[in-house]
């Protein structure tokens, strides 16, 4: 399946096959609830455990695929993947990630820096907002 830019509205997604990564922060109920759409029926949609198998899914024409920019754009830059839907909802995710030994989080400075950090993520989803 190859559709144009620009292609489909909203909520013509639901007639194809959704693609996309089970880990990935965006997931296709959340897009429909900030295009505004709730589905009635079950869509048909294919899983993976992987962002790049997600998106290779698309290119190979399997379906729709919802996946980040950032982790795409190199089949977006070579035209190997496009947006078909007109007037996409505007979704910005922000995700950090902090690791280090579980034994670590029992020491001071370790919980004092991860509080600073939350506080610091609050404000940033405050600005957003």
């Amino acid at each position: 399946m190859r559709l144009a830019a620009g292609s489909l509205s909203a909520v013509d997604p639901l007639k194809h096959r959704l693609i996309h990564s089970v880990k990935s922060q965006m997931q296709w109920p959340r897009w429909f609830s900030e295009a505004g759409i709730e589905p009635t029926e079950r869509w048909k949609r294919v899983l993976f455990d992987r962002s790049h198998m997600a998106i290779d899914a698309a290119v190979d024409g399997l379906g729709i695929g919802l996946e980040s920019e950032l982790l795409a754009w190199r089949e977006l830059r070579d035209g190997c993947l496009v947006c078909p839907v007109k007037d996409p909802p505007a979704i910005a995710l922000t995700t950090q990630w902090i690791v280090c030994p579980h034994g670590h989080l029992r020491h001071r400075k370790t919980r004092t820096f991860l509080d600073w950090l939350r506080k610091e993520r609050d404000s940033w989803n405050e600005r957003i907002v």
